[in-house]
């Protein structure tokens, strides 16, 4: 599923990167209906430290950004949870 689109998503990544254009990439992990609006974040590069993300959580980062737009502007950025560690989401465990 994920190793299917992520030729294309790394391509328009990198489209997206070298334009002039004003952007944040975000790049969540497992998705969870959670009601948990906490997040922790990774640079483009580095691994990610969790395995599972709330959508709640990405949620309010997109709110975050939409009120701070050059918070992290030209950034890309995984987004995950934090007490999440390990080899795979609780879903599959």
């Amino acid at each position: 599923m994920v190793g299917f689109t992520r030729p294309v998503n790394l391509r328009s990544a990198n489209v997206i990167e070298a334009s002039s254009l004003d952007y944040t990439i975000l790049r969540p992990v497992w998705l969870t209906d959670k009601p948990i609006e906490e997040f922790q974040l990774t640079q483009k590069g580095e691994c990610f430290l969790g395995t599972e993300t709330s959508r709640a959580s990405l949620g309010r980062f997109i709110a975050i950004l939409a009120k701070n737009p050059s918070l992290y502007s030209r950034c890309n950025l995984g987004i995950s949870q934090s007490g999440t560690e390990g080899e795979m989401p609780a879903a599959y465990r």
